[in-house]
């Protein structure tokens, strides 16, 4: 064999190869980005609870149930429901 054809066959060999690892590559890929994928609601870092009590807020958004029993509106990233009467309370998770 000549050396130009040593050459041409390296060069397919290394080629052909690469072909062979780009799938693997990018399933590695799919499944990193996966594991990656941001979660609004998952804690990041160092987390603590903290309990407050507020009678006001902003930026929130206050709706009433179509028979009037329900106040509903969300403050820092939860929505609460409260009785028109002002009895009851709930905090609800999405």
């Amino acid at each position: 064999m000549t050396s130009f054809n040593v050459t041409r066959v390296r060069v397919l060999i290394t080629v052909l190869a690469g072909l062979l690892l780009i799938p693997v590559l990018l399933a590695q890929g799919a499944e990193s980005e996966r594991a990656n994928k941001w979660d609004v609601t998952e804690a990041r870092g160092n987390t603590r609870t903290l309990d407050f009590e507020t009678d006001e807020g902003t930026w929130m958004s206050v709706d009433l149930s179509p028979d009037g029993r329900w106040i509903v509106f969300d403050l820092l990233g939860h929505v609460y429901r409260v009785s028109s009467s002002g009895e009851k309370e709930e905090a609800h998770e999405f």
